[in-house]
This record gives C-alpha cells, sequence and structure tokens, in this order.
C-alpha cells in the first residue's frame, strides 16, 4: 500500500469512527434537549402491588386498560420476583386498577398485547420471564379475571420483549437481543449491533409453528400490527427509528420504511383513529443509570405518530420527575396512559383539545 493509500484509509477510518461517535452521541441522548410538556391535566394512579407497567394495551370498545406489572428493581437485587395482570376501567372517575391474574401462580410479565375475535372474547398475550424461563402465556380476559388458556415455549423465544396478537394462537414476538449471554448482549448494546429478530407464532389444526420472521434488528422491542392496514410496525430502539414493515404470505416481515425518531422507541400502541402512540427514552443513558439508583431521573417521552408518513409529534415529555423510564403511551379518547420500567404508579392524562 503506498504512503497517499495509506493516508487515505486512515482519513476514511477517522471520519467514520467520528460520525460514529457523533450518532453513538445522540443515540445515548448526550446531546438531546428536553422541552417538558405534559400535553393536559396529569395524575399518577397507584394501586396495591402496582409496580413497573412496562407495558399496557387497551380495549377501546369498552374503555378498559390491562396493565402488565412487575417490580424489577426488587428482582435485579435478589429479591422476591413478583407480578401481575391488572384491569383499569377508564369509564370510572377516579377508578383503581384492580389485580386480575391469580396472585399464586407466579408470573413476572413484560408486553402485552390484547386480541379480540370477531364474536367479542378477549385474549391477552402475555410476555412472561417468571424464574428465568421465557415464555408467552395465553389469557381470557375480561375486567374482573384472567384466565390461562395455554402457554408457548421455544428456543427460538430467547429474549422476548413485546408481541402483537393478529388471531387465536397466532402472534408476532421481539427478542430483543440476538446473543444469549450476558457479555454477548451487553457488547450488542453498546455497538448497536443489528442481529435481533421477531419471531412468528402460528397454531393450525392444534399445531403450533415457530419461526423467525425479521432478522436484523439492532434491539427489536415493540412491536404492533395495524389492523386496518395490515402492516407491522417495529420499534428499532438503538436506532431510534420505527420500522414499518409488509406482512408477506408466508408470515415473514419485509421492512419498507424507516421512520426516525428523536428517542430511542419502546413500545408502540394505535389509537382507534390508526395513530402511532410510542413511548421511549430521550437520554437512555440515563435509564441505565436511573436503574441502579433510584434518585437519578429518568427522563420520558411519547409521541404520536403517523403510520403513513412517519411525521409524529411529541404529545408528552417529562425531565423524569413526574415519571421516570417511560415505556409505554396509549390513548384512549381523550386520555393518555403512560406506563413506565420502575415506578409504582402509572400517569393518566387528562388530554387539552387539539387546536
Amino acid at each position: 500500500m503506498t504512503h497517499l493509500a495509506r493516508t487515505a484509509t486512515g482519513a476514511l477510518a477517522a471520519i467514520t469512527g467520528a460520525k460514529y461517535l457523533a450518532n453513538t452521541a445522540a443515540v445515548y441522548g448526550l446531546t438531546r434537549k428536553l422541552a417538558p410538556r405534559t400535553g393536559g391535566d396529569a395524575r399518577r394512579v397507584t394501586a396495591p402491588g402496582l409496580i413497573g407497567v412496562e407495558d399496557l394495551s387497551i380495549d377501546d370498545e369498552n374503555g378498559i386498560a390491562y396493565l402488565a406489572a412487575a417490580d424489577r428493581r426488587t428482582a435485579r437485587r435478589g429479591g422476591i420476583e413478583s407480578g401481575g395482570l391488572y384491569s383499569y376501567d377508564l369509564t370510572q372517575p377516579d377508578g383503581e386498577p384492580q389485580l386480575i391474574s391469580d396472585p399464586s401462580v407466579p408470573l413476572y410479565p413484560h408486553g402485552v398485547s390484547l386480541w379480540i375475535s370477531p364474536e367479542g372474547d378477549r385474549e391477552l398475550y402475555v410476555v412472561d420471564h417468571a424464574g428465568g424461563r421465557h415464555s408467552v402465556r395465553r389469557y381470557g380476559v375480561d375486567k374482573h379475571r384472567a384466565e390461562l388458556i395455554d402457554v408457548y415455549a421455544h428456543p427460538l423465544i430467547h429474549s422476548p420483549n413485546d408481541l402483537t396478537a393478529i388471531g387465536p394462537g397466532e402472534f408476532y414476538v421481539t427478542n430483543d437481543h440476538g446473543f444469549h449471554g450476558q457479555f454477548g448482549q451487553a457488547a450488542e448494546q453498546f455497538l448497536r449491533l443489528p442481529i435481533s429478530n421477531v419471531v412468528h407464532v402460528v397454531t393450525t389444526n392444534n399445531e403450533v409453528r415457530y419461526e423467525v420472521a425479521l432478522k436484523g434488528v439492532p434491539f427489536a422491542n415493540g412491536i404492533a400490527w395495524h389492523p386496518a392496514t395490515g402492516e407491522m410496525f417495529l420499534s428499532a430502539m438503538t436506532r431510534r427509528e420505527v420500522w414499518r414493515c409488509s406482512v408477506e404470505a408466508d408470515g415473514t416481515l419485509r421492512k419498507i420504511a424507516a421512520y426516525p425518531t428523536d428517542m430511542c422507541v419502546d413500545n408502540i400502541e394505535i389509537d382507534a383513529a390508526g395513530d402511532l402512540w410510542i413511548g421511549g427514552h430521550p437520554q437512555i443513558l440515563k435509564l441505565v443509570q436511573y436503574d441502579k439508583n433510584p434518585a437519578i431521573l429518568s427522563p420520558s417521552q411519547v409521541i404520536r405518530m403517523n403510520p403513513r408518513t412517519g411525521n409524529y409529534v411529541t404529545v408528552f415529555e417529562d425531565d423524569g420527575s413526574l415519571i421516570s423510564g417511560c415505556s409505554v403511551g396509549a390513548r384512549w379518547r381523550d386520555r393518555l396512559l403512560v406506563g413506565c420500567v420502575m415506578e409504582a404508579f402509572i400517569v393518566d392524562i387528562t388530554l387539552r383539545p387539539e387546536r
């Protein structure tokens, strides 16, 4: 290699490295400025045992929100795993979430998805990590109860985060890491490697099939099937993007657009009008610090996104003093529910009318 070639190669490597570092700083929120707003009148909603509502799903017709709660901070410090499923009746003024899962059965939930059959039956699909095992639990639900129907476990579901149900016994679940070991997963996150995936689970003639539907995702997090368009929306968390995907005839997903945002995107919910509501972390390093020290606040953000264009507006943004570590935002009529990773409450906001 000539001196000129070596110089050019070195310069290219320096430029590439500088771009990578600048992008990393942006992704981690080191350069992100906050513009706090609540979008309306906010109140904290509590209930016994309601800790760490990382995800929720709303029954729009009946005005019932289903909440998945898990006390992650206690478990990560060697304490007993505890968690449960709650219903929150949005039609009742000043209502309180009610435990609907069996407290005697170990449950340590993560992502949830509500599916409603043409006959009106409600089923709640839940990612569960109880006892260090990973599975998806399928429940029949209403505001008073959650009755277990089935449990899905398979080697392909090795790091499940979120899921979206599209039919009876059929759902897509995200694995947020490609590596299985703790060291590999840490490196994967730091380097933002695109090696996580989405798995399609389908039941036909009492046989359950598990197949990888999409590979090459940088930290696959939230996922939501859009019933009006038949498309899938996926959070590529460490790229701060929402991926719009087509659902192919064989059940695989094909990325057709990537919508950039200004936060690390977490869970995705879809309202009655078809808009995407996405909770996330504008300064993700603060979330890492907050995990270790609750005194360090982790800023929260919720955006509303047009599924066709990717254009979005920030509806809720907070420095963490109202709610830290927001992971989900979901709208019902003029209400916005905000859940988070570790706090012992959710935030219920009565939104101001749009101008």
